[in-house]
């Protein structure tokens, strides 16, 4: 059976942790544009489906057929009551959530806070640039986007948890407690709720545009209070693998782009990084509403779909030469922030934070390289999300 050989691709009972998982999943791929996975106990005791091919993926992506709600699974979930997640919700109810924060999200909205960012920056390369040896992904990718968010957010310094705090209690969240919640995911609720009760209607940043939504009747207090959860733990989470892969890329590829010696334009870079190394692995799961049919397989009623991002994004249907870095590709309509109504509402904000954040780090100190072979670079966090787990680098003079 197709399960059995991939059980043997990976070596192990998952795939979690695969420190690349590309090969398995081309295989994949090659195999079947859908991929029935079993349960723990074997074939026999349920699963879920995995979509490998760019087009299958765009296509459940927006496929209201596929809902979001758990509620809707064959096996109970097990989400948190205090907690309605926007993730978690299909149309209207999740129409009227993202309509809440839309605003905030907007290009418009994210480019004026584009100052802020830099200085979030200048300020995170300042605590490492005179160490003969740092880790770009813990000393500069992994704080910045915790910063930004209290920024985005208009959370007041003294309102704000210690340096790091955020993101580990969204990492035990995303990888450890997700749908069942646990004490990490009480500590950050209880965290925006003291947040919340603090912050005036009238202010600015996404607590205080919430709130205003609240008083106009357009949500419940809990349902800004669930809203706001989402939006600060996991908006941090992705945006730091992405800057760290971004940077990996750069230092890897130095001929791509060039070296900054006036204005750098490192979108296309990016956009491609995002393509090519897209932290966010697979989807959270969409739960069939009906009995359907997928890539000629069947799908039950209440079965699990989890999307392959990483598989699709590099679907050689889709993307000639998926595994050679391009920043001149045409086509870049990749999947890494998803695709029709669930779309990410803070992509705007993630590729500006990765595009200052590279720019800063470069023309700050123009010397860097990585400490170790790209090789040597260790990769973790599966199977929702990939990161490497340091990137050693050094801006000293090479012998």
């Amino acid at each position: 059976m197709k399960w059995v050989e991939l059980a043997r691709r990976l070596g192990r009972d998952d795939g979690a942790g695969d420190p690349d998982p590309h090969p398995t999943l081309a295989w994949l791929r090659a195999t079947s544009p859908i991929f029935r996975l079993p349960g723990p106990g074997g074939a026999d005791s349920g699963g879920h489906w995995l979509i490998t091919s760019y087009d299958l993926a765009r296509q459940c992506l927006n496929d209201p057929r596929l809902s979001f709600d758990p509620r809707n699974a064959a096996v109970p979930q097990n989400a948190p009551g205090h907690t309605p997640y926007v993730l978690a919700k299909d149309p209207p109810e999740h129409t009227v959530l993202r309509g809440m924060v839309k605003a905030a999200f907007s290009p418009g909205s994210v480019a004026r806070l584009r100052e802020r960012v830099a200085e979030v920056c200048a300020r995170t390369v300042d605590t490492f640039a005179d160490r003969e040896r740092f880790d770009l992904f813990a000393d500069y990718a992994l704080p910045i986007p915790e910063l930004v968010a209290y920024e985005f957010f208009g959370i007041a310094p003294e309102d704000r948890l210690p340096l790091g705090r955020a993101t580990e209690l969204s990492l035990v969240i995303a990888l450890r407690e997700q749908y069942a919640g646990g004490p990490a995911t009480d500590e950050m609720h209880a965290y925006v709720a003291r947040v919340a009760d603090r912050t005036s209607p009238e202010a600015d940043g996404l607590v205080g545009a919430a709130l205003r939504a609240a008083g106009r009747g357009e949500a419940t207090q809990e349902t800004v209070l669930g809203l706001l959860y989402l939006l600060f733990a996991t908006g941090q989470l992705s945006t730091a693998p992405f800057i760290a892969a971004t940077l990996t890329r750069a230092l890897q590829h130095r001929p791509i782009p060039s070296r900054p010696t006036g204005a750098q334009d490192w979108r296309p870079l990016i956009n491609e990084v995002l393509r090519l190394d897209s932290p966010v692995q697979t989807s959270m799961p969409r739960f069939a509403l009906q009995d359907l049919i997928l890539g000629g397989e069947r799908v039950a009623k209440g079965e699990a779909v989890f999307i392959s991002v990483a598989a699709a994004n590099r679907d050689p249907e889709t993307f000639p030469g998926p595994d050679e870095l391009r920043p001149d590709r045409r086509n870049q309509s990749h999947l890494a922030f998803g695709f029709g109504v669930h779309f990410c509402v803070g992509a705007p904000l993630a590729r500006m934070e990765a595009e200052i954040a590279v720019d800063t780090l470069f023309r700050r100190l123009p010397a860097v390289r990585l400490a170790v072979p790209p090789d040597d670079l260790v990769f973790g966090w599966g199977p929702l999300l990939r990161c490497a787990t340091a990137v050693p680098a050094t801006a000293t003079a090479a012998d």
